[in-house]
């Protein structure tokens, strides 16, 4: 009983098992590589792309972020500038009602002082003619 006789038929097989083995290279492992070589160069493609917009997603957002600091830098001044002249304008204000106060407080002084001064000038013009009368009455009830 030989395990392997080499007869036509071994050849035969042989020469089959070959021509299957070179149409299943030619008919399923080529289109499957070819498919997957597309497929590594579309993922790789893609994955430059992906990264090319992430890239630039990045740097947008960066220089949004820049931007936007800015813009509040320049808003934290301009509201520093606007108080500083309200603050100044309310100085201003302030000190032009203080003279006013003043000028009228002093103007009001000098009116009241007047007025003091007229009312005991008048006072003591009508105090010597009434201790005149009431010494008229008192000398003239006792006489």
């Amino acid at each position: 009983m030989d395990i392997l006789v080499l007869n036509q038929w071994f050849f035969v097989q042989l020469v089959n098992f070959l021509v299957i083995l070179v149409l299943l290279n030619v008919v399923l492992v080529k289109p499957v590589r070819r498919m997957l070589s597309k497929r590594a160069e579309t993922m790789a493609a893609q994955t430059s792309e992906i990264e090319g917009f992430t890239s630039s997603a990045d740097s947008k957002i960066k220089n949004y972020q820049a931007v936007l600091e800015s813009a509040r830098g320049e808003a934290v001044n301009a509201r520093q500038a606007l108080r500083e002249e309200g603050l100044a304008k309310e100085k201003a204000i302030l000190e032009d009602a203080g003279t006013q106060a003043s000028g009228t407080l002093k103007a009001a002084q000098a009116q009241v002082s007047k007025e003091s001064a007229a009312a005991l000038e008048s006072l003591l013009a009508g105090v010597s003619g009434m201790a005149d009368k009431a010494a008229a009455k008192i000398l003239g009830a006792s006489a």
